[in-house]
């Protein structure tokens, strides 16, 4: 157990000696939407169903929906942006049905109303695998915008490499959360993640101290940032290039109950898949040519996390690496 243990992290990582252009490199976020994480059924509700009379027929699909929550405890209004499939009034109704389940209990009563959207993918594979992308906050839009005009006070984008750790040739990784209450105002910073140097999370608070979103309005603006402390020349553990299978049998909190025709997919194809977990979703792009239909199987791949102790994993955050995939199902 232990020898496969050794040649699955082999075929996961490997040593590089890097030559960086600067001290300390950073990297901006946005933060995870509030609404998407307080996204919720009702009790004693059942999950999105099969429509029988389509699964009787080994009949699939697509429906993309829109939800607009405006209270925190009543469903959302639906609207139905795309829909395809041979027959999918059906799919349309499961999918109204179940939206009727959902509430944000974390919306402010009496706020603006908070819309989301998702799709959903039909597989007539055994009736009990219909899987959905993860949830799009509109706000997310607005928020781009303002991540955008983030600056600093003194025009300074890294913060400066401690002296000691220099001397000691030590590198490491520091993410922290960056949250603004005013434009003019300098951000509240907490620590998500960092290794067993804390000089690095020192130099970082000096540094966070002197960001401002000059373009934000009323709202709070929250960000998570990235800090990765690289000498020049110094080695350190990077992922490599990888085949999905491989990539699969090395993390952990995929969810379960799924299943994908990868043959449906245009495969075989590749990604690129920058790691961010357990702090975010993993960041999956596709390689060369896009199809609309791998966004169900992109947005569950962001949720892997690696099988590391938790100093090793905060070492490769913000890594990336290709993911290749080949024609194949799966089905767990």
């Amino acid at each position: 157990m232990a020898r496969a243990r050794q040649v699955l992290r082999a075929a996961l990582w490997v040593g590089l000696g890097l030559g960086l252009l600067g001290p300390a490199l950073a990297q901006p976020m946005l933060a995870p939407s509030p609404a998407v994480a307080c996204l919720t059924q009702a009790p004693g509700t059942l999950p999105l169903e099969y429509p029988p009379e389509m699964l009787a027929r080994k009949d699939g699909g697509t429906v993309n929906a829109e939800y607009t929550f405006k209270a925190p405890d009543q469903p959302p209004e639906v609207k139905v942006l795309r829909a395809v499939g041979s027959t999918f009034d059906a799919l349309i109704v499961a999918v109204e049905t179940h939206a009727k389940s959902l509430r944000l209990p974390c919306l402010v009563a009496g706020g603006p109303p908070v819309v989301l959207t998702r799709s959903y993918l039909f597989e007539p594979n055994d009736g009990r695998k219909v899987v959905g992308t993860v949830p799009r906050d509109q706000a997310d839009v607005q928020r781009a915008k303002q991540l955008a005009c983030l600056r600093h006070v003194v025009g300074e984008d890294r913060p400066t490499y401690p002296a000691s750790a220099l001397r000691r040739q030590q590198q490491g990784n520091v993410l922290v959360r960056l949250s603004f209450a005013g434009a003019d105002q300098p951000p509240t910073v907490s620590l998500l993640a960092d290794g067993p140097l804390r000089v690095f999370w020192a130099a970082v608070q000096d540094h966070a101290a002197g960001f401002r979103v000059p373009c934000l309005g009323s709202e709070p603006f929250t960000m998570t940032r990235l800090f990765a402390f690289r000498m020049d020349g110094g080695k350190r553990l990077v992922l490599k290039d990888i085949t999905v299978e491989q990539w699969l049998g090395a993390t952990k909190d995929l969810p379960q109950g799924v299943y994908f025709d990868l043959n449906t997919m245009q495969c075989p194809f590749d990604l690129r898949l920058t790691y961010r977990r357990p702090h975010q979703n993993n960041f999956v792009q596709q390689l060369e040519t896009a199809n609309p239909a791998r966004q169900p199987f992109l947005d569950w791949l962001a949720l892997a996390t690696l099988k590391v102790d938790e100093n090793r994993n905060t070492d490769l955050l913000g890594d990336a690496f290709v993911l290749h995939v080949p024609c194949l199902k799966i089905d767990l």
